[in-house]
């Protein structure tokens, strides 16, 4: 560059993992240099709290080091988009579980809870359901998704988020 300054580059993979194991590091006393003993979810559980983090299936698939990190460090998995409705219903009727059926199978065969985010979000209800309920105000549309949703991953989710940010 000629200013002597040189340019780093960190993918994200790489940035995940250094702040996992400083944030290990800190939360279990440990030097950061040093190899912190247990996990960020086994720190947490001392102080009867859980740790987790917002995943893609496709991604803990194609990228090994977050998997990796992921399964050390979480006890709970938190679907980043998988179970957002417009994700799950994008046409009227037409429900696709194959993603979420997928993370719920990876976290059953791992020994994680999947935190159900989230049911209902302004932001992720899709436009055949905006109009919908904008011209006849049944909400029983929603009732029914809800209806699909939760029974199926009852098993493997231990909390939902019903609402979140309901602003429409």
């Amino acid at each position: 560059m000629g200013d002597g300054k040189t340019e780093v580059t960190i993918s994200r993979r790489d940035l995940i993992a250094a702040t996992l194991a400083a944030t290990a590091a800190s939360v279990m006393g440990a030097k950061v240099s040093g190899a912190p003993t247990g996990s960020l979810s086994v720190a947490a559980a001392r102080n009867g709290r859980y740790f987790g983090s917002a995943v893609r299936i496709n991604e803990l698939d194609a990228e090994q080091d977050l998997r990796d990190a992921v399964l050390r460090e979480c006890s709970h998995l938190v679907p980043e988009i998988d179970m957002n409705w417009n994700q799950v219903e994008p046409a009227y009727g037409q429900l696709s579980f194959e993603r979420m059926d997928d993370l719920a199978t990876f976290a059953i065969r791992n020994g994680k809870r999947i935190r159900g985010h989230v049911l209902l979000w302004h932001l992720s209800v899709p436009d055949w359901a905006v109009e919908m309920l904008r011209e006849t105000r049944d909400w029983n549309i929603i009732a029914r998704y809800f209806g699909s949703v939760m029974p199926r991953y009852g098993d493997v989710i231990s909390t939902w988020e019903v609402v979140n940010e309901a602003i429409d």
